[in-house]
């Protein structure tokens, strides 16, 4: 038993369009990191020392040879 139903090759437009873009992994890791509050705590604390490491010096009030 057949039946003749229309079967269209063509790409529909509306769906095509509504595609979201195909995301990478790193951008996937990059949203999943974003919104976790212990990677904002650990790269301020990781800012902190860096900079600290940096410009320690010139906050210092005390010589080195002190």
């Amino acid at each position: 038993m057949a039946t003749d139903i229309p079967i269209s090759t063509e790409p529909d437009t509306e769906v095509v369009s509504k595609r979201s873009k195909p995301t990478s992994r790193s951008m996937l890791i990059w949203r999943r990191l974003r919104s976790t509050p212990r990677f904002w705590v650990g790269g301020i604390l990781l800012a902190f020392f860096v900079l600290f490491a940096l410009f320690g010096n010139t906050i210092n009030i005390y010589s080195p040879t002190d």
